[in-house]
C-alpha cells in the first residue's frame, strides 16, 4: 500500500496549501537575510554556524515583533 503522501492521494488544494506555506517562509528568510545578515556567516564549524543562524534568526524575530507593536507602547504618538 501507497502511503498517503504519494502522488496519486494528494489532492490539488493540498498542493496550493504547502506551496503557500513555503512561500511565506521563503519569505522570512529573504527578510532575515536582508535586515539581520542571515547569509552573512563566514564560520569554520557546524557550532559556529548554527550560533550564528540562531543569533540571527533572533533578532529577526525581535524585529518583526517590535515592527508590529502598537505605537502608544512604544511610547510614541500618531
Amino acid at each position: 500500500m501507497l502511503p498517503r503522501l504519494c502522488a496519486p492521494y494528494v489532492t490539488i488544494h493540498e498542493l496550493v496549501q504547502v506551496a503557500g506555506e513555503r512561500w511565506a517562509i521563503e519569505e522570512c528568510f529573504l527578510a532575515a537575510k536582508n535586515e539581520c545578515g542571515l547569509d552573512q556567516y563566514e564560520v569554520r564549524r557546524y557550532t559556529g554556524w548554527c550560533r550564528h543562524i540562531t543569533l540571527a534568526m533572533l533578532a529577526h524575530a525581535f524585529l518583526a515583533a517590535t515592527a508590529h507593536q502598537p505605537y502608544e507602547i512604544m511610547g510614541r504618538n500618531r
